[in-house]
């Protein structure tokens, strides 16, 4: 492995003219690949309970192999309360990061793997946790790496074989940065898209696009990033004067795998040459194990309400290890998984489809992939779910006005025939075209609300909103009223 420098990644990232504003992301709450038996259910994209599984691999520290070390670390002005929650976020963002890795490995070479080896005890991934002797303010890039060895050595935790992967609940640099063999992922960094920043800083810890000898490689700049997008590794650094060039239309791990990650490179080529630049190559790190192929599964899709697809399959026998659900990252323009069916299952229900169209029907086209898991890890490639039709939030129906006093009104509603997952009913109030305001919130089987505090003799405009279990919203279904 060949680690050169020190790297600072800034992010948003800048590609092709386009600004990849990355929001209000739900990546930190991806969960690790589950084996056991749990329920086929992406909840917005969660598997609730998700424990660690099989998307990392396991290493002991005593044997001497080589492995990345999970660290969460806070400097010593940041409450002791918010670890579990950042241990929780880094144990999710390299799951799903170790995934993407395995299933590009399989798809630049079919049967091939690289899954992240990370230290473990007892079968589970360990995380420790470490407060640093400084501030915020006084954490700087040169002396990070000093206060997290002081502190894992007063731990007892050796680090000499690791590559150490750390996030820090805070926010000290301007940017996430990799120095030497530690990538270090910042509060903000997890908080918008965990697993995207904690690939990109633990490829760069692995050597990727570090060595510049002989030119370096064929899309590397001189800052370390690359320019054939759309690539984990790929942005504007302003270090190279070339554009960025859309070559993948997804984010993927090395594009054209030729710049850092190829488990098979072409004879001749820069990963073929230099091969401690590759990091799929690189066994003493990944588990890289050849584990063969299945059929990829015939996928069919099922619009069940306004925020709910079922996706189904016919079952494999030799998808012992079940079925995993990818979905599409729109922030990263990247398929991240979701969820695992366990075995012997033939569906997955997706909940949590958010509505980007006003609450009307839609056509969700292609958010969806799935995958066959056999034994020891073999998978199929991934089959893209076929588009379909998604309708919108019902409207409540026969909205009226059942009675009316001087200063209340009381509305009623019959249910939608056939709706589910309705959680809520929003109810405004308006007299003229700018007042429009909230009048409160009713369960849906209620049927009836009381909207208060109004004033004689006077007409409203009563609109009632339905919200469904992904908070999408109807439609208003609108009764006039007049007061006493």
């Amino acid at each position: 492995m060949s680690i050169l420098r020190h790297i600072a990644c800034a992010t948003p990232l800048v590609l092709l003219g386009v600004l990849a504003v990355v929001g209000a992301g739900r990546d930190d709450a991806e969960p690790l690949r589950d084996r056991s038996a749990r329920a086929s259910t992406v909840v917005g994209g969660v598997l609730d309970g998700a424990t660690v599984g099989d998307d990392v691999a396991c290493e002991t520290a005593s044997d001497g192999a080589r492995h990345t070390l999970l660290v969460v670390a806070r400097p010593n002005d940041v409450p002791a309360s918010r670890m579990p929650a950042a241990r929780a976020r880094l144990l999710r963002a390299v799951g799903v990061a170790s995934a993407i890795l395995d299933q590009r490995a399989g798809e630049l070479a079919p049967g091939r793997g690289a899954r992240i080896q990370v230290r473990c005890a007892d079968g589970t991934p360990v995380v420790a946790e470490v407060t640093l002797a400084a501030s915020t303010r006084e954490i700087q890039v040169g002396t990070i790496e000093h206060l997290l060895k002081a502190q894992l050595d007063a731990q007892g935790i050796d680090s000499r074989n690791a590559v150490v992967l750390m996030h820090l609940d805070a926010d000290p640099f301007p940017n996430d940065v990799a120095i030497g063999g530690l990538a270090v992922v910042q509060r903000r960094g997890m908080a918008r898209a965990g697993w995207f920043p904690t690939l990109h800083e633990w490829l760069h810890a692995m050597g990727a696009l570090q060595d510049r000898r002989d030119g370096g490689a064929p899309n590397a700049t001189p800052a370390g990033h690359c320019t054939d997008g759309l690539d984990v590794m790929c942005y504007d650094d302003r270090s190279s004067g070339r554009p960025q060039r859309l070559v993948c239309r997804e984010r993927v791990v090395d594009c054209g795998g030729d710049d850092y990650f190829h488990p098979e490179p072409r004879a001749g080529s820069w990963l073929a040459t230099h091969p401690e630049t590759n990091v799929a190559r690189q066994a003493e790190w990944l588990d890289a194990t050849s584990r063969g192929t299945l059929v990829a599964p015939t996928v069919r899709t099922i619009a069940r309400s306004s925020s709910t697809v079922r996706l189904t399959w016919a079952q494999d026998p030799a998808a012992t290890g079940g079925y995993r659900v990818w979905r599409r990252d729109p922030v990263n323009d990247a398929w991240v998984p979701s969820v695992l069916a366990v075995p012997g299952s033939t569906s997955a229900d997706v909940r949590g489809l958010r509505n980007a169209f006003g609450g009307r029907a839609y056509v969700l086209r292609s958010a969806f992939r799935v995958e066959a898991i056999g034994a020891g890890g073999m998978t199929s490639p991934l089959a893209t779910a076929p588009s379909l039709r998604v309708p919108g939030v019902p409207r409540m129906t026969r909205p009226r006005v059942v009675s009316s006093t001087r200063s209340t009104v009381t509305v009623a509603w019959d249910l939608p025939v056939g709706a589910t997952d309705l959680a809520w009913v929003d109810v405004h109030r308006q007299t003229g075209f700018t007042d429009r305001r909230s009048a409160g919130r009713a369960r849906p089987v209620a049927r009836r609300f009381t909207v208060r505090g109004l004033r004689p003799g006077t007409s409203y405009r009563i609109a009632l909103i339905t919200r469904d279990a992904a908070t999408n919203a109807s439609t208003d279904a609108v009764v006039w009223a007049r007061t006493r």
